[in-house]
């Protein structure tokens, strides 16, 4: 199976945005098998040895690996009420981390990591295919460009 088969079969099944596993694997490792960080994190989803453990992951294995992430986030998304930049930060910064000092308080590694993770999903981040509503200073942008009703 290749790997966008596997990525979207993987977010059907564990009830996913679109897009979330390339653009977290993107963002952790670009996409080498090999990667290690400087704090120990591994293979493709930069899975840390406990987490690899609690999601039986093999990291230098695509299919493993990606199941593990798409396990961890529908866990993530759970425990943060379907919230996927709280999902995010929650696997980059660690739930415990979040759970404790909360969302506003996420180092800017963390802040960066939820837009370029976002970004690489084509922005949107949403959940089961359904558009984002623009914020209301964006509303008010389009109207201002809009061609004015005759």
């Amino acid at each position: 199976m290749d790997k966008d088969k596997l990525f979207s079969s993987l977010e059907e099944q564990y009830k996913l945005p679109s897009g979330l596993l390339n653009a977290v694997m993107m963002q952790e490792s670009r996409g080498n098998a090999n990667a290690v960080s400087p704090k120990g994190a591994q293979g493709y989803f930069q899975f840390m040895p406990a987490t690899e453990k609690q999601y039986n992951v093999n990291p230098s294995d695509l299919t493993s690996s990606a199941t593990g992430a798409a396990r961890m986030y529908a866990d993530l998304l759970k425990q943060n009420n379907g919230d996927l930049d709280s999902a995010l930060a929650g696997y980059n910064w660690g739930q415990g981390n979040l759970s404790r000092k909360g969302l506003d308080k996420a180092p800017k590694e963390t802040r960066n990591y939820i837009a370029k993770v976002k970004q690489g999903m084509g922005g949107s981040g949403s959940m089961g295919g359904v558009g984002k509503m623009p914020e209301v200073e964006d509303l008010e942008a389009l109207y201002a460009q809009a061609a004015p009703v005759e």
